[in-house]
């Protein structure tokens, strides 16, 4: 798979590699007010998040072989933070059969093909709405990585305590 496989998908900004974080995890930010399910297939859809978690994954492995840099988290290396930004989810774009097909595609393929990759997902600006998207989704993903799952209300506290560094955040999540 390589970047011109997914290029339009890849303009669309929906996710982002931010960086990696002081555990070692790289940090991976999906800004649901970018995704447009109409845009994906779920083949395109599950291209697009292959090609990302390979990326950070790429990065994770080249940054801690550059610095032979010891953290703090032996077990956060070659894993990932998820910061799903929810603001711009709406009942509208995001809760139909497709963007339902897509949230399941992604936790099958993460689940599937990067069991053991999921340091931790944090979910900001959660709108009302999202629970009845989540209500369907919980129930595909296993025991394991719900453990994994934090909401946060406080993004300038919680999510600050969460990320460290908290440069690596948007000014908006800051």
């Amino acid at each position: 798979l390589t970047q011109q496989d997914v290029e339009l998908q890849i303009q669309s900004n929906l996710f982002q590699i931010l960086g990696t974080c002081d555990n070692g995890s790289v940090l991976l930010l999906a800004h649901h007010a970018k995704l447009h399910p109409n845009d994906y297939t779920v083949e395109s859809y599950e291209r697009y998040i292959v090609f990302m978690l390979e990326e950070g994954l790429r990065l994770s492995s080249s940054q801690q072989h550059q610095q032979h840099q010891q953290h703090e988290n032996q077990n956060a290396k070659h894993k990932f933070t998820l910061l799903f930004d929810l603001s711009g989810f709406s009942y509208t774009h995001h809760i139909s059969s497709h963007a339902l097909s897509l949230g399941r595609a992604m936790t099958l393929v993460a689940q599937s093909h990067y069991p053991e990759c999921l340091y931790k997902m944090i979910a900001v600006n959660v709108p009302t709405v999202f629970s009845l998207f989540w209500n369907v989704i919980y129930r595909f993903i296993d025991d394991k990585t719900k453990e994994k799952i934090v909401f946060v209300k406080d993004t300038v506290g919680e999510l600050g305590e969460l990320i460290c560094p908290v440069t690596l955040l948007p000014d908006r999540l800051r």
